[in-house]
């Protein structure tokens, strides 16, 4: 009888190291697979930043366009008043003009608009983006102004 105890107790014993090792496998099967999961969630995270990237990147552009528009009247106004003198425009008054013009723009805008989590640019970009486009937009109307008034004279 006693080796039929060792007999029972060594087949247990194997039958407990089995399902030991059986579980060992389905935790490295689960932890596998909950690795895999979160490479794929991680990837998936990836693409849709870089979509969402993408929209504020377009977002951005389309305030962009409504800026280029808003400068082009707001110079367009200003030239307009020194068209009705019909005087040439004096060059020393393009930087006070130019500061009118941006500020004009700037202040046209809602700071909501640019500032919230759909725009990629910040205040100080904004601003900067204003001031230059004025600049090469407002000095080269003013050229044609005053060609336009010599041609006359």
């Amino acid at each position: 009888m006693n080796v039929y105890m060792n007999v029972i107790f060594i087949l247990f014993s194997l039958l407990g190291l089995i399902g030991v090792i059986y579980i060992i496998n389905l935790i490295l099967v689960f932890t596998s697979f909950i690795d895999a999961k979160k490479q794929d969630i991680t990837i998936k995270s990836n693409r849709l930043n870089s979509a969402n990237l993408y929209e504020k990147c377009e977002a951005t552009a389309s305030i962009l366009k409504i800026l280029d528009i808003i400068i082009d009247l707001e110079i367009a106004q200003v030239i307009r008043t020194y068209t009705s003198l019909n005087t040439k425009y004096e060059i020393n008054r393009i930087p006070d003009d130019i500061n009118l013009i941006s500020s004009n723009v700037y202040k046209a805008i809602k700071k909501d608009i640019y500032l919230n989590d759909d725009s990629v640019m910040t205040e100080e970009y904004l601003m900067s983006y204003i001031t230059n486009i004025v600049t090469m937009n407002f000095i080269e109307q003013v050229r044609q102004m005053n060609n336009i008034i010599y041609e006359e004279k």
